[in-house]
Order: C-alpha cells, then sequence, then structure tokens
C-alpha cells in the first residue's frame, strides 16, 4: 500500500536536530505594584503587581531601596499599601520570586 505524501512537496532532514532557542536561566524583569506584606527579617515582601498580580520580592545586600527623591531607604520604611518600581532578576523557571536590584519607592496615587 503506498500512502499519499502529506509533507506537501516539502522533505525534512531528519539528520540535524531542530534549532531550538536556549532557555536563559534567569531573566530580567520590571515590576511596579503594591506592597501587600513586609518581612524586613527574610528580606521577602509580598507584592501586587499592577500586571502579573503576586509576586515575591526578594530584598538582598545589594538591593538599592530609593525613596522618590533617590535617596536610600531602609526595608523597615516600607508598609503594606505602599507603591513600588523597579527591577530584577527572576528565574526563568519561577518568575514569580524576583530578586530586587533596585526599586523606587512612590507616593499613592491619587483617585
Amino acid at each position: 500500500m503506498i500512502l499519499p505524501d502529506r509533507t506537501g512537496g516539502r522533505h525534512r532532514d531528519h539528520r540535524r536536530a531542530p534549532a531550538t532557542a536556549q532557555v536563559q536561566p534567569f531573566v530580567e524583569v520590571r515590576f511596579r505594584g503594591t506592597v501587600a506584606v513586609v518581612n524586613c527579617g527574610s528580606g521577602l515582601v509580598e507584592f501586587i503587581d499592577d500586571v502579573t498580580g503576586r509576586s515575591r520580592l526578594r530584598l538582598g545586600p545589594t538591593t538599592a531601596l530609593l525613596d522618590e527623591a533617590l535617596r536610600p531607604i531602609r526595608c523597615a520604611a516600607l508598609d503594606p499599601g505602599d507603591r513600588l518600581d523597579g527591577k530584577g532578576i527572576a528565574k526563568a523557571r519561577q518568575p514569580d520570586v524576583i530578586q530586587v536590584d533596585r526599586a523606587i519607592l512612590r507616593a499613592p496615587s491619587q483617585p
């Protein structure tokens, strides 16, 4: 029995593996949203991102945490309901945990 050719006249070279995009272990991310819970002891901030939803921000010794005038502030200055925006890195396979490089505490939005 002869089966019809379903390749549309195209022949596939099976000798080479298909090219695939290499997955990077870390990706740079930007975030903007509202602080939900602050735990300065562990360096974790539960965060509700305006676009992606709930995330966890990990503050470390190299994190630049700044006020709107770009002056350094401490984790203890953060309160639930505060607005933050910034950037950091996340594992490609776990993007909801962001190691923060820089975050700026913003004034609350006016209604």
